[in-house]
């Protein structure tokens, strides 16, 4: 390749003058606007530096890209022929020679192109050891079929460390670990570019798209940096499209994509996101007709199928996605990215043995794809887990898990069936498959790919759902059952509507019928809530999706969930459930979701300013009076926290302070009405560190357990995460011999965190006492699988409850192994004999 020194200016022609084109004194310019999109400029700048120049070899190679970008095939073909016979050692030339020759269908001279790369540099290798042409020589064994690792640790890597200064190793390098989903590698790699070249827009386009699945935050600012530098970029408003199409802002997408067609009114990737925009809003003709413009350069081109296929998953619509895949892969089989997007599909469409083995020949094709490889190796942690099966459920949960409480999820999945599938009239007509990870990294890539996704409880994707499960959220697990309630709720809503919904009404179904199953469920308003509305930092109704997509921090996506619930209250209350069963019919006919709350809600403009309105009502009804100032400097003693409470008496931090304060002061008598002050300020505020916690530490302080109880219940009532409530509910109760009050305390604490064996212990005595027998073979069975400290005492409880429900081979089984922890144990002595004498006055009986 022609070398150029940083002086160096390339001549300029009259002619190119004359033509009215920017002048480029280096091909580096126009390889910008080449990765820009410019393509058709290129072309014309290209050709016209070749008229004056034709023995530059950079030029030659910089025009076959710009006819190869814009379908010039056969032109292409020529002009790598003429170059070939110029420049008989470049292996750029065979290069795009064989990406010419690729695109037009003759596999044969394609592979002769590697072939005589091997040949040039076997012949002379130290001619081709420089950091530029490793580079060349790295994408063409890439080509070839090579190892991407081996490439990378070959190829690239050295080039990166012969020449540190050259931005063109650091950028393969990015895009190769881009390829393959190494999103740190391509981050730091770019980085590094960017301090050698910090005006190049592609590379901070790149950089965007590496921050993209860890820092929306600073994936933003490196697409606005993209844009600043270029406002054309192709890839770059693409970029934009694409996040617009996730955030349901499609309106803006359209506006981006005018831009983008502007620039080239061909360009292959516009009319598929074009496709994808008709698909979404139920346009299946323009879908049609846009997906045949996507094709008007190159016919076979397997990208277009696979670009429309990856964006409707990407909107859990996996069986129309899964379709476009296997149409890309028709066109290149050998198309790993289309292979692995199918592969991800079916098993998110429960077609696991199809999926699996995808998977699997993709991670033997391509060692080096990270989500690949973190999939297989999910797949061996799946298989040692324990498979539960009804007519209506594949459930797979960690072993002991599944021993513990397997039959109760499998009752709740049951239960939440039968109740959400007739609310909504929806058959499903599949088994419902649930996966329960016992480790938060197994449930990010099984649904993610990649570990992450701090902040998700569970994942439905239509028929499959999975879940983290309360073993793997450490001291502080929430309400499972009601994560299990959600994610089903998603399952009847995405099956009655052909998983044609936007995610903010999904999610605001689910939680809007968690507060319906159970009132301490779902969310509720909360003083940074208030905030954010009256601060104006809510979302509109057609704007809502975007709020998930983009949230800043853990608060703001809560809030997204909370307010997406109202909606879906206010549609109900205001217009009748049956106006949300038509919106949920409407969209599953194929209209888009502003055209089907127009039909049965409001016109989305109305229902958008009606909406506002409504939810500033509510935020101005929270808490009316309540203060959440803090004061200038933290109170450190008892006085300064009285004389602020004094000038704020409205203020809950400054009165939940005090009374703290007082409480470890040994003056809990005075913190009394402070807690109650608080907790009648606002009553929802619950938890650890709220007014009911100290209000009910000051009662059992004073010995007052009746008030304890009342302040414990209404704190339960409004609080479904809490254990430290449910396990002191359940001491009281024992102590009282409350044994329906300890049933009720168990059952909610075996709600939160099912793995504890007291609760587990509670539960059981309580059921014994109450009669309630399927519940002590329940409980027993659990305490067993936990490793209790008395197994004897487990046993023989498990025997007498079996014997009770008539099960005499279980109970004589479990008598046996009670006697074999503890050979004296009377009781289980004595229900050995009865047993004995039962099991043979049966023998008498059939004897007679």
């Amino acid at each position: 390749m022609a070398r150029r020194t940083p002086g160096h200016k390339q001549r300029v022609t009259f002619a190119v003058l004359l033509c009215g084109l920017p002048v480029y004194d280096d091909p580096d310019e126009v390889r910008r606007l080449l990765r820009a999109g410019h393509v058709h400029d290129c072309s014309e700048r290209t050709a016209a530096a070749l008229a004056e120049d034709p023995d530059d070899e950079e030029w030659h190679v910089l025009h076959i890209r710009a006819l190869l970008a814009i379908g010039e095939c056969t032109r292409a073909a020529e002009r790598v022929e003429i170059a070939l016979d110029e420049f008989r050692r470049s292996l750029d030339v065979r290069l795009v020679g064989c990406e010419v020759f690729e695109r037009c269908g003759n596999a044969e001279r394609a592979a002769e192109m590697l072939a005589e790369i091997e040949t040039l540099v076997r012949r002379a290798r130290w001619r081709y050891d420089d950091a530029e042409n490793l580079v060349v020589h790295g994408r063409a064994r890439l080509r070839a079929g090579d190892d991407a690792k081996k490439v990378m640790d070959t190829y690239y890597l050295p080039a990166a460390r012969d020449d540190p200064e050259d931005v063109s190793a650091r950028r393969a390098i990015a895009e190769l670990a881009l390829a393959k989903s190494d999103f740190k590698l391509a981050a730091d790699e770019l980085r590094a570019a960017l301090a050698l070249d910090d005006e190049d827009a592609s590379l901070h386009l790149m950089l965007a798209h590496a921050l993209a699945p860890s820092d929306d935050e600073g994936a933003s600012a490196a697409l606005v940096r993209a844009l600043e530098l270029d406002p054309a970029h192709l890839g770059a408003l693409l970029l934009t499209v694409d996040r617009n199409v996730g955030a349901e802002r499609y309106d803006a997408a359209r506006a981006t994509l005018e831009r983008v067609l502007d620039v080239d009114p061909d360009e292959w990737r516009a009319w598929s996101y074009r496709a994808v925009l008709a698909h979404l809003e139920g346009q299946p003709a323009w879908a049609k007709a846009s997906h045949e413009r996507a094709f008007g350069r190159w016919k076979q081109n397997p990208g277009v199928d696979h670009l429309i296929g990856r964006e409707l998953s990407e909107k859990y619509r996996f069986a129309e996605g899964a379709a476009y895949q296997e149409r890309a892969l028709e066109l290149d089989a050998d198309l790993d990215s289309a292979r692995f997007q199918l592969a991800q599909d079916l098993l998110r469409l429960g077609r696991e043995g199809e999926g699996w083995k995808l998977a699997q020949e993709v991670l033997q094709a391509d060692p080096y794809n990270v989500v690949a490889y973190n999939l297989m190796v999910l797949h061996d942690v799946l298989a040692a887990y324990t498979t539960l099966e009804t007519e209506s459920f594949v459930v797979r949960m960690e072993a002991r898990e599944a021993d513990v409480y397997g039959a109760r999820v499998l009752e709740l999945m049951q239960e939440a069936r039968d109740e959400l599938c007739a609310r909504y009239a929806v058959e499903l007509s599949e088994r419902t498959m649930l996966e329960l990870f016992a480790e938060q990294k197994d449930f990010a890539i099984r649904t993610f790919g990649l570990p992450g996704g701090a902040g998700y409880l569970g994942v439905c994707f239509g028929d499959v759902v999975t879940m983290n499960s309360p073993a793997s959220q450490g001291e502080s697990p929430s309400c499972w059952e009601a994560v299990l309630w959600h994610e089903f709720c998603h399952v009847v809503t995405l099956g009655k509507t052909k998983n044609r919904m936007p995610r903010w009404l999904s999610e605001g179904i689910s939680v809007y019928e968690e507060e319906r199953r159970d009132p301490a469920w779902g969310q509720r308003m909360l003083p940074a809530y208030k905030e954010r509305i009256l601060a104006g930092e809510a979302s509109r109704v057609s704007a809502l999706s975007g709020a998930f997509l983009h949230a800043t921090d853990p608060m703001a996506l809560q809030f997204a969930y909370y307010e997406s619930a109202l909606v879906v209250d206010y549609i109900v209350s205001k217009h009748g459930f049956d106006a949300l069963l038509g919106v949920l019919d409407d969209l599953a006919a194929g209209a888009g979701i502003d055209a089907a709350l127009s039909q049965r809600v409001a016109p989305i403009d109305d229902l958008d300013v009606a909406f506002d309105a409504h939810l500033r009502a509510l935020a101005e009804a929270f808490a009316p009076r309540a203060e959440w100032t803090e004061p200038e400097r933290p109170h450190t003693d008892i006085s300064s926290m009285q004389l602020f409470s004094s000038a704020h008496p409205h203020n809950v931090p400054g009165l939940e302070r005090w009374a703290r304060a007082l409480i470890e002061a040994d003056r809990a008598g005075e913190a009394q009405p402070l807690c109650k002050r608080a907790i009648e300020l606002v009553p929802s505020r619950v938890g650890s560190d709220s007014a009911y916690a100290l209000l009910a530490r000051v009662h059992r302080l004073a010995g007052d357990i009746e008030s304890e109880l009342d302040v414990l219940g209404r704190w339960a009532a409004r609080d479904a995460s809490s254990l430290s409530v449910r396990y002191r509910l359940m001491e009281i109760a024992e102590a009282r011999g409350d044994w329906q009050g300890v049933y009720d305390a168990a059952r909610g604490a075996l709600a939160i965190q099912p793995m504890n064996a007291v609760s587990q212990r509670h539960l059981g005595t309580a059921a014994r006492e109450l009669g309630r027998i399927p519940d002590v073979i329940r409980a027993a069975r659990a305490q067993l699988a936990l490793d209790p400290v008395d197994p004897a005492r487990v046993h023989f409880e498990l025997a007498r409850a079996s014997a009770l429900a008539g099960d005499g081979a279980v109970a004589k089984r479990e008598v046996l192994k009670a006697l074999e922890e503890a050979p004296r144990f009377r009781a289980a002595h004595e229900l050995l004999l009865e047993l004995t004498a039962d099991r043979r006055a049966k023998e008498g009986e059939k004897d007679e």
